[in-house]
């Protein structure tokens, strides 16, 4: 079967890249590669390669993963899922067979049984094709395989990622390069094969997510899972599930794993070399495929600790997930205003860490240091917050608001907690000195 990928390459620094000034443009397709470290003169020269991308059919990043198949092959790749019918005699056998688990296991097993009832396919097609027919032939595939039309078979150009409600009345969140294509027709399927209809779609301006209003005219009550509390950071070596619609083809999948990192940042390019850059991510080695972008990682609890964008092919078993704090940020901003507003500073950076600091002989420990123009990326957006108060290429931004940062405190971990129309005052180290720069915090929605 020909398929195409939503997935993004990213490319992967040992300092962190963050485009706070940029609203990204979250193409289908992104992958791993390299990216020049930028300089200001002798101060910083050198270049980061710390993951080369490998020329190979395989995608190294993967997102969504659209597929354009046709209707055989679309229901091919699910005849084998089970028509889920519970008889008495199985519900006995099952409450028989849990109670032989262990007491970890146990939990474990009614934990995931709640938290799959929020979470969701996000299927979306070029309105040229026929998304009822596909959705008509996806439900019968469960009914009769063998009654389906055997003969010419339509194209289908679909593309499937992965979501979870965030409300009991319908609105769920999703990676916004699932539902990048604003042309497109989207619908969610619930894990109960429910099919609704898409009211709204808003769209993060910096980060890769987005929220989905279903049409609910019939008032479902739906099952969000809970967002891990704000101020809980997420452990390196705690255990974590993803979940997601697997390829495409496999809804629901459960993937158990570790925090394997925190405070990632990624630099994705994908198809027409759109490049956005991911800041701030939760590693993870439980597996994220093409399919599962938009879905949960949770906890032992249950709880969002984050939401999964992006996998490394090039090796084995390295996703990347949104922290959760991101998602309740938007979330209250959608609640207060009815769209997802970010505070707009306007500056592309790295930062700094002990081993650059060291080989580089940079006189300060910690800090974002403003990227120099390259022709390609502008490291302070001309018209910006950040071009009216002076800020230029290469200074190092070291405080905001006389909270140091570092790498668990990254100049975009600052920036989002502040709110549109505040005044923000940036320590800068700048040829020697220090100085103190206020500066207005816009807003980019």
């Amino acid at each position: 079967m020909d398929k195409r990928t939503h997935t993004y390459v990213v490319r992967k620094l040992g300092a962190t890249l963050i485009g706070i000034s940029l609203m990204a443009s979250m193409s289908p397709a992104l992958h791993v590669g390299a990216k020049e470290l930028q300089t200001k003169g002798s101060f910083l020269r050198a270049v980061v390669e710390t993951l080369q991308l490998k020329k190979s059919p395989a995608l190294a990043f993967g997102l969504a993963k659209p597929a354009v198949m046709t209707a055989e092959e679309t229901t091919s790749g699910l005849r084998k899922l089970p028509t889920r019918t519970t008889t008495t005699s199985t519900a006995r056998t099952t409450t028989s067979y849990m109670s032989s688990l262990t007491s970890e296991e146990q939990a474990r097993v009614r934990m995931l049984t709640q938290v799959r009832k929020g979470v969701v396919s996000v299927v979306s097609t070029d309105p040229k094709n026929n998304l009822d027919e596909y959705l008509s032939r996806l439900s019968s595939v469960r009914q009769d395989y063998e009654s389906l039309p055997k003969g010419p078979q339509l194209a289908f150009s679909i593309s499937q990622g992965s979501g979870f409600f965030l409300t009991s009345d319908g609105l769920l969140a999703t990676s916004k390069h699932v539902v990048a294509n604003t042309k497109n027709l989207y619908r969610v399927v619930t894990g109960d094969n429910k099919v609704y209809e898409v009211e709204k779609i808003l769209r993060d301006p910096l980060l890769d997510l987005a929220f989905i209003q279903i049409k609910n005219p019939n008032k479902d009550v739906f099952t969000p899972p809970a967002l891990v509390e704000k101020n809980i950071p997420p452990l390196i070596g705690q255990t974590v599930y993803s979940i997601g619609n697997t390829l495409g083809k496999y809804p629901n999948t459960v993937s158990q794993g570790i925090i394997s990192e925190v405070s990632r940042t990624v630099t994705a390019y994908g198809e027409a070399d759109t490049v956005v850059d991911l800041f701030d991510m939760i590693q993870t080695d439980a597996a994220i495929s093409q399919g599962n972008s938009g879905g949960p990682l949770i906890d032992s609890k249950g709880r969002i600790v984050g939401l999964n964008t992006a996998f490394d092919q090039d090796g084995e078993n390295i996703g990347f997930s949104i922290p959760s704090m991101y998602i309740q940020s938007a979330l209250e901003s959608y609640r207060k205003r009815g769209s997802i507003i970010k505070p707009l500073i306007g500056v592309q950076y790295i930062m700094l860490d002990g081993y650059m600091t060291k080989t580089y002989k940079i006189p300060v420990a910690n800090g974002a240091y403003v990227l120099q123009d390259d022709g390609n990326t502008a490291g302070v957006l001309r018209g910006s917050p950040a071009e009216k108060a002076g800020i230029v290429p290469g200074d190092i931004i070291t405080m905001v608001n006389d909270v140091a940062l570092n790498q668990n405190m990254t100049l975009m971990n600052a920036v989002t907690k502040l709110r549109g129309e505040d005044k923000v005052t940036l320590t800068i180290y700048r040829a020697g000195k220090e100085l103190k720069v206020e500066i207005p915090v816009e807003e980019a929605s």
